[in-house]
Formats: structure tokens, C-alpha cells, sequence
């Protein structure tokens, strides 16, 4: 079985076991909007040229602690994006008729919305190579 599918399969065996709703994301590659969460001052063209650098040799270990949190700071901004994008295609299908009961006429959303609550969600895995075999550093989160 391919690692995503593994992943997907141990996360929803653990939301049906603790009874919660959960939502998976797995950190792939580019993103955006990464200054945000860099600890320290960087020029923007250097970040952008230790990214690309990360991005033509992916498998490389970082070799200084700032390297290792901009490589931390790439993870909680795709993290955030792909949480959004996720929530976005999570919605119901829109024109499909739907059984309804009384209660339901003081729900006032339609179809097509997202399907995520997130009064309702109790916990967000991450997955991903930049997340399982970075060691832990502290910083500020």
C-alpha cells in the first residue's frame, strides 16, 4: 500500500476509534507566503534561493538551524494552505435533493458549502518527510 493511502487508512481508524472528527493533511512541495513564518530576518530573494535549492535537491538534510526552520516555515504555510484547500473541496454536492426533517429548516446552509465544522474538529495530522524526520528544535511557533 502507498504511504498516502496508509496514512489515510491509520487516520480514519484512529477518528472512528476516539469518536472525533479529524482532518489529514500530507506536506508536498511548493507553497507561498512563507515569510510569515521564518523566526528570524532574512532577505526575501536569500529565502527564496535556499527554497529553490531545496526544491532541485528535495532529499537534502539541512545543515544549519536556520535552514531547518525555513524548511519548518515551508511545512506550517503549505500546512495552512492545504487545510484550506481541503476544507474548500469538502463540500456537499450542490443541486442533489436531500432528505430533510423539521430541525433541519433552522439550518440555514445550503448545498455546495463545506462540509468541515470546525467547531467540530478535533485534531489536524500532518504528513509528510519535512515533518516525520525533522528533529525537534525549539522556536517560536
Amino acid at each position: 500500500m502507498p504511504t498516502p493511502g496508509a496514512v489515510g487508512d491509520i487516520m480514519q481508524r484512529v477518528a472512528k476509534a476516539r469518536d472525533i472528527t479529524l482532518v489529514g493533511v500530507d506536506i508536498g512541495g511548493a507553497t507561498k507566503n512563507i515569510m510569515r513564518w521564518v523566526p528570524f530576518e532574512i532577505d526575501e530573494r536569500e529565502l527564496r534561493n535556499r527554497i529553490a535549492n531545496k526544491m532541485i535537491r528535495p532529499t537534502t538534510i539541512p545543515q544549519t538551524k536556520q535552514d531547518l526552520e525555513i524548511e519548518q516555515a515551508i511545512s506550517r504555510e503549505a500546512l495552512r494552505l492545504a487545510f484550506i484547500q481541503h476544507k474548500n473541496f469538502a463540500t456537499s454536492l450542490k443541486g442533489v435533493q436531500q432528505e430533510r426533517t423539521i430541525s433541519d429548516t433552522f439550518d440555514q446552509s445550503s448545498s455546495g458549502e463545506t462540509v468541515v465544522n470546525l467547531m467540530d474538529l478535533n485534531i489536524i495530522v500532518g504528513s509528510g518527510g519535512v515533518l516525520s524526520h525533522a528533529p525537534q528544535i525549539t522556536s517560536r511557533i
